[in-house]
């Protein structure tokens, strides 16, 4: 199976695990009876890139330690991705990291959050008190939601891209889905509609044309009148979508990650 071992990183908003709860829902399992070893990346909630990129690094440095293995594979949805490649590039773990898959992740930003960093720092600092109180009471160790927030808009995401270029020796993919309609996932109608207006199509959280990054493939459940949202392709509701098998879909993942000497 894998030469090396897998982290698999959240995104932002939530925890790898919530009481019983697993972010990637039947995936992990799925992955599991092959086999394959998970490790998580243990980023917070609504930490900086920077933070997380911190305590992923040393999820890696222990499983590296436990394992004695070389590099890590990872796996990272949604904001996570951006965590990992800071990891690979301004950390300087390109030589630990055997490669990145980010699914649905916001590599160019949102053109949504972009007026944020045109709003007055007493606002978004009185948003934050709250925001941060909350999540750490959750189990956040850092949490830095304005800064956070403001770190995925397009501009953002820009200057993040001329700072953390691809790394030689990393292997580097994406995947992402959009929505066909807001009624293929009610749950993100109307952040689906509103995206729409300025970024074009999502799948109710991140621009379509964000996700693509290196080697990029679109994720398409079998009805092509449907789509998958930014929540279906990490299991949320614990039910395939639209005839589109999520657990088939990861474990061919590995098989190909397997096939390329990873």
């Amino acid at each position: 199976m894998l030469k090396y071992p897998l982290v698999l990183v959240h995104g932002v908003g939530f925890h790898d695990k919530f009481f019983f709860v697993n972010y990637w829902g039947r995936i992990a399992s799925s992955i599991e009876s092959m086999g394959v070893a998970i490790s998580y990346g243990n980023n917070d909630a609504w930490g900086t890139i920077a933070d997380s990129a911190i305590f992923i690094k040393e999820v890696i440095d222990s499983v590296l330690l436990r394992t004695k293995a070389e590099k890590v594979n990872i796996i990272a949805h949604s904001r996570g991705g951006l965590d990992c490649r800071y990891l690979i590039s301004s950390l300087g773990y390109s030589d630990k990291v055997a490669s990145l898959t980010t699914i649905s992740t916001p590599h160019r930003g949102s053109k949504c959050l972009d007026p944020l960093l045109a709003m007055p720092d007493w606002i978004v600092r009185i948003v934050s008190v709250f925001a941060n109180t909350y999540f750490r009471i959750l189990g956040d160790r850092s949490p830095q939601f304005g800064i956070a927030t403001r770190e995925l808009s397009e501009i953002s995401c820009k200057d993040f891209n001329e700072k953390n270029p691809n790394m030689d020796g990393v292997y580097y993919q994406s995947f992402g889905s959009k929505l066909r309609s807001p009624f293929n996932d009610i749950l993100f109608f109307f952040m689906n509609l509103i995206i729409q207006l300025f970024d074009g199509s999502n799948d109710g959280v991140v621009a379509f044309r964000s996700m693509q990054w290196t080697n990029f493939r679109e994720i398409k459940p079998a009805n092509s009148k449907k789509g998958l949202s930014h929540a279906d392709v990490v299991d949320l509701r614990r039910m395939d979508r639209f005839g589109f098998d999520i657990c088939a879909f990861y474990k061919n993942m590995i098989y190909e990650l397997a096939e390329k000497g990873f």
